[in-house]
């Protein structure tokens, strides 16, 4: 007998559930009672089984569902009964998540077993989309026009769904049939039902669906779609006060975005002079490591089609499009006067769709405009700097699919910046030469007429295999990098990257995602020496080989006081390429979700000794000392009115300790109101850290440093249609350094040892000590006054991240931080209107 399906058996599951739809001659009224002859001469289904918290038993209210259409629009009616329990009804602004009852509605329209949409509106009438993609992933960000009312029933509520065969992509076909799930949240109970059940031990998502027959006569039509818009804005700004001759500055622009089907299968998204006013600031936090911070993307146009970039390497991280560069080097005449900032984006587009049976494409294209910067000479007067030339992006993505269990993929991504050459500084020749040299912004020094800036290039391919029962899942990516023109660079860790430099970059992994009880996930990734995809992407760092492994227990059925728990072991290890150990650590931890809807985890870790070549940024390897740590996460019942979260993990070190925590406190006092405080707090102590260079080696000093911070966020909802929603955050940091030492290793491939490590026999010119603070608020009145039309009036406050020397040595932190101090206002308003 062969033991081979043991890996590859499909997983017994119950009959495909089928649903049959009713076209209509008139629609009904979008209203959310299911009183029309419409709904009465539908086919509908109960046949609902509970998934949570008791899965395979027959949910405590039966739930109704039925579907008809017609040549505009899928109707979908659900009727839920629910007497004995409380039906939780909260407002909120659209595509925010709360606890409340819900319906959701899934349509695999093309019949892959792969991808989806998603529509769901709660009890209180609150919409909200998202799209599954490669079977089991899930992205919030896709957002299409369409509706769907509710309303109070005799014995309980109903919802009305009204989505239109415009944002539907299916095939040319005389009759077909639509994949279909339908699940039903009830709060109270902390209950989730589905039409189509799908056992908690099974793999895949998409590929178990039901079936949604009798569609015919379904006509795809090419459709185009414009939003223009118009922004108005007033800007106080202290920092140009004294270039401009003005602190208040009106500004004014249009725009317009653009969604066009050329066909059935095609879709092209565009936008010209986008207006992002409305977006969220990023929370401010301490960075004590050496890698770049990564950011969330918050803009619409960006957020929707990310699932088509969805690689094991992040080969496009949209925040590099508009964004804020650092501020450029200047000569030693000239002093930088205010901050630099994101840059405009011109124009974006992207194209996504079926080219053929299988074959899937996305392409990504935006230009942005040049950021100056401005500085003042020593006589008074002022320029303008180059921080960032004007760039284009460009992003390729095709991927070949075979059934619903395997793919095969390309990506290609590049950006080309154009400059010109002479508008950099000038300084002087070299000695023993008379040729003219120019300071680049990232402080390089080159001949007059030569170029500052590269141009990146990126190409890589991936695959993805899913066992037919679901449970097993195989993937890797293979790609490279190549820089061209511009300057010689040298990474934090030394290595040089000149032009016409390529790099390789490899990843693979196999997991077991199913299964009742065992899972388990082995991964390797690493990066050649040279090989850099951050122009477009976003890479910690290269020189690495990176091994991760982890074994899971499981219970996913109620037992003792428990709904679920999951304990996991987990090892890393990172080394460079020439086995310099970066990283190893084991850990263990468990997650348990409690009879009473409480959730925790907890685990402890441990780290033995280390080694950082990016610490000191020419390559020099710093040893890290060992450490040991422990975390706990608690997260109350999230029905309650009063609920929250903490979460704490204390580090200990040879001579030192580490601390971090954060938390949040919700209150919903209001159906329609919600609010959140989330404190932060982080302390560390003890452990050598860089601090400078001078002409004997590296300065090193044990570390102490300190934030604390405090953000609110407030959504009240007037309706599903009128949101006001507020964000700030308050922010103190201070970092100071004690003991310091001196190290004589220096360069690439040399390791600064603790033990090593000298003291420091006279004091430092410059204090390394700093402390600061920011306080960041933004309020947004977000008004939808017809399907797809919306009316933002927001205003911001930036009290920007200020630093100074350490007033004051010691705990502490100085509050006067978040006093009146230099600051920038904007109040926006901006109207779109959508023609479809």
């Amino acid at each position: 007998m062969s033991l081979l399906p043991a890996l590859l058996a499909v997983t017994t599951q119950a009959a495909t559930p089928h649903l049959t739809a009713t076209r209509v001659s008139t629609p009904p009224v979008l209203d959310g009672r299911l009183d029309e002859l419409a709904w009465k001469h539908a086919k509908g289904s109960d046949a609902f089984t509970q998934k949570l918290p008791t899965p395979g038993e027959k949910p405590r209210h039966r739930t109704l569902v039925r579907v008809v259409y017609d040549d505009e629009a899928v109707y979908v009616g659900i009727d839920c009964e629910q007497t004995n329990d409380e039906i939780i009804a909260r407002l909120t602004r659209r595509d925010r998540q709360v606890e409340a009852d819900a319906v959701t509605v899934t349509l695999d329209t093309r019949g892959d077993g792969r991808s989806a949409l998603e529509f769901e509106v709660n009890a209180a009438g609150v919409l909200s989309d998202a799209l599954r993609f490669n079977d089991t992933e899930l992205s919030r960000e896709w957002d299409e026009i369409w509706d769907a009312r509710t309303t109070r029933t005799t014995h309980g509520w109903s919802a009305e769904f009204k989505i239109p065969l415009r944002i539907l992509r299916f095939r040319d076909l005389p009759s077909q049939s639509f994949g279909l799930q339908v699940r039903r949240r009830v709060s109270m109970l902390q209950e989730l039902d589905e039409w189509t059940f799908i056992p908690r031990d099974a793999g895949g998502e998409v590929s178990r669906y039901g079936k949604l027959d009798g569609l015919s006569g379904l006509r795809p039509k090419a459709s185009l779609e414009l939003r223009p818009f118009l922004v108005g804005a007033l800007r106080y700004s202290e920092s140009e006060a004294e270039i401009r001759g003005a602190s208040v500055f009106p500004a004014g622009s249009a725009g317009l975005d653009l969604k066009w089907h050329p066909s059935q299968s095609l879709t092209l998204d565009a936008t010209i002079f986008p207006d992002f006013g409305q977006v969220e600031a990023d929370q401010v936090i301490l960075n004590l490591s050496n890698f770049e911070r990564f950011f969330p993307e918050r803009r619409p146009f960006f957020l929707e089609g990310a699932d088509n970039l969805a690689t094991p390497f992040k080969l496009v991280y949209t925040r590099r499009i508009g964004r804020a560069p650092g501020m450029p080097a200047v000569r030693d005449d000239e002093e930088t006067v205010g901050s630099s900032s994101p840059a405009t984006v011109y124009a974006a587009a992207k194209l996504s769709g079926e080219l053929a049976e299988g074959v899937s494409a996305f392409e990504l294209l935006g230009v942005t405009a040049p950021v100056l910067v401005n500085v003042k000479r020593a006589d008074g007067s002022f320029a303008s700097r180059v921080a960032e030339p004007l760039a284009a992006f460009k992003v390729l993505r095709l991927r070949k699919d075979f059934g619903s269990r395997a793919s095969l993929g390309f990506m290609a991504t590049a950006k080309s910046r154009f400059e010109t050459p002479t508008v950099y500084p000038t300084v002087a020749p070299a000695p023993g030469s008379g040729r003219a040299r120019v300071l680049c912004p990232k402080e390089q020094v080159v001949a007059h007429g030569a170029r500052c800036f590269h141009d990146a290039y990126v190409a890589g391919v991936d695959g993805r295999f899913r066992s037919p029962g679901g449970d097993y899942v195989i993937s890797g990516q293979a790609v490279a990098s190549l820089v061209h023109d511009g300057p010689p660079r040298t990474l934090p860790d030394g290595t040089v990257v000149s032009s016409g430099d390529i790099g390789p970059a490899v990843q693979a992994r196999v997991a077991k995602e199913g299964g009742k009880h065992w899972t388990f996930n082995a991964e390797y990734a690493g990066h050649g020496r040279k090989v850099d995809y951050n122009d477009v992407g976003y890479m910690q760092r290269q020189n690495l080989h990176a091994f991760t492994a982890s074994v899971g227990y499981r219970t996913l059925d109620p037992w003792w006081v428990t709904l679920e728990t999951q304990t996991t072991i987990d090892v890393v290890e990172r080394d460079t390429l020439d086995w310099l150990t970066q990283e190893r650590m084991l850990l263990l931890g468990n997650y348990t979700r409690w009879a009473n809807f409480w959730e925790t985890f907890a685990g402890i870790h441990a780290k033995p000794s280390r080694f950082d070549d990016r610490e000191v940024g020419d390559g020099t390897a710093l040893e890290r000392a060992p450490l040991f740590g422990g975390e706990l996460w608690i997260a109350t019942d999230g029905r309650r009115v009063v609920n929250g979260e903490a979460w704490v993990m204390v580090q200990g070190i040879e001579t030192g300790l580490n601390v971090e925590a954060d938390g949040r406190l919700s209150l919903r006092i209001l159906p329609q109101l919600d609010l959140d405080l989330i404190p932060t707090f982080l302390y560390t102590r003890g452990e050598p850290r860089y601090v400078t260079t001078i002409g004997a080696g590296h300065v090193f000093g044990r570390l102490r440093a300190q934030s604390l911070g405090l953000t609110m966020r407030a959504t009240y909802t007037f309706s599903p249609r009128l949101s006001l929603q507020a964000y700030a955050q308050a922010f103190l940091e201070a970092q100071s350094f004690h003991d310091l030492t001196l190290s004589k290793a220096r360069g690439a491939g040399r390791v600064a040892r603790l033990a090593e490590l000298s003291p420091l026999g006279t004091p430092l010119d410059d204090d390394p000590d700093w402390e600061g603070g920011s306080i960041n608020a933004n309020i947004v009145l977000r008004w939808e006054y017809r399907l797809g039309s919306t009316l933002f009036l927001v205003y911001t406050h930036a009290q920007g991240d200020g630093r100074a020397p350490l007033a004051r040595r010691g705990a502490g932190f100085d509050f006067g931080w978040l006093g009146p101090r230099a600051s920038e206002e904007t109040l926006l308003a901006k109207l779109s209107y959508w023609w479809g």
